[in-house]
């Protein structure tokens, strides 16, 4: 359960999110879309916690939960095998585990490369098998596919769709395409209220 209770957040005088009551479903994929500089990754981040709201409350059950950020928020001293070993709890059969997600995402050749050697793309694919293998049921993803092209786009999105079937995860993107492709139930966030779509 992920629940919104009057909640507000401001950066300084300006007020972002103001006095938003929402009831995730319990299961399955949401997108959010709106505007920029609404307070979508404002709500995410007040969701993940990173964030404090100023006003109201996000009560949420969920035993895990992960983040993948709209700039990848990669640790620049790991390499790429060991930046996805440091979110698993099995840590000693994780580089296993590692290998796996990287070959889904195709970065298998990268796998000893360090964050500053890779692409834009190649960090975003990075930071989203990060997420992924971190197994949480509760999984927030900031325009995850925005530096990828439309065949690398369309399979991580089938990755991202088969990643968390008990749990929750919720997108943000101003790309319908790509809440498609997740079969996603789509929900608009504009002002206080959100709205399906």
């Amino acid at each position: 359960m992920l629940k919104l209770t009057d909640l507000c957040f401001s950066y300084g005088n300006r007020r972002v999110i103001d006095n938003l009551d929402f009831t995730f479903p319990k299961t399955g994929i949401i997108v959010l879309t709106g505007p920029s500089g609404i307070g979508k990754t404002t709500l995410l981040k007040l969701i993940a916690g990173t964030l404090k709201p100023s006003e109201g409350e996000v009560a949420s059950s969920y035993r895990k939960t992960a983040m993948a950020f709209q700039e990848p928020r990669l640790l620049n001293w790991l390499n790429s095998e060991e930046n996805i070993n440091f979110v698993l709890s099995c840590k000693n059969n994780g580089l296993d585990i590692a290998q796996e997600w990287l070959t889904k995402f195709d970065l298998t050749a990268h796998k000893k490369s360090l964050p500053s050697a890779l692409s834009g793309g190649e960090r975003q694919r990075l930071s989203l098998a990060r997420a992924l293998a971190a197994e949480a049921d509760l999984l927030l993803l900031d325009e995850p596919f925005s530096a990828l092209d439309e065949p690398l786009a369309k399979r991580a999105a089938a990755l991202v769709k088969s990643a968390n079937p008990e749990g929750l995860t919720i997108v943000i993107t101003h790309d319908l395409t790509h809440a498609a492709w997740l079969e996603a139930e789509v929900h608009h966030l504009e002002g206080t209220p959100i709205t399906t779509l």
